[in-house]
């Protein structure tokens, strides 16, 4: 089975965040998403979508099933970054 997660988790009935979700649901779900797509793809620094990134990580990658991606898809007002 797996799970979408909206950066906040409202109403999706997952609590505490996606670190609280990892921790309840462990290896029972998958999650994929969690990126910020309204502030931090569009307009954060590239060191503060890189800290996102690393961030959704450290919650979510440890024992497996998650999949690094945007909360939705890539709006167009995300510009492309090369570092």
């Amino acid at each position: 089975m797996s799970a979408y997660l909206d950066r906040d988790d409202r109403g999706t009935g997952f609590r505490g965040g996606p670190h609280g979700s990892k921790k309840r649901y462990g290896t029972a779900l998958a999650f994929w998403g969690g990126i910020d797509t309204q502030y931090i793809l569009p307009r954060g620094t590239l060191e503060e979508v890189r800290d996102e990134v690393k961030r959704r990580i450290d919650d979510l990658a440890r024992g497996g099933g998650y999949l690094v991606a945007p909360v939705h898809n890539i709006q167009p007002d995300v510009r492309r970054r090369i570092s």
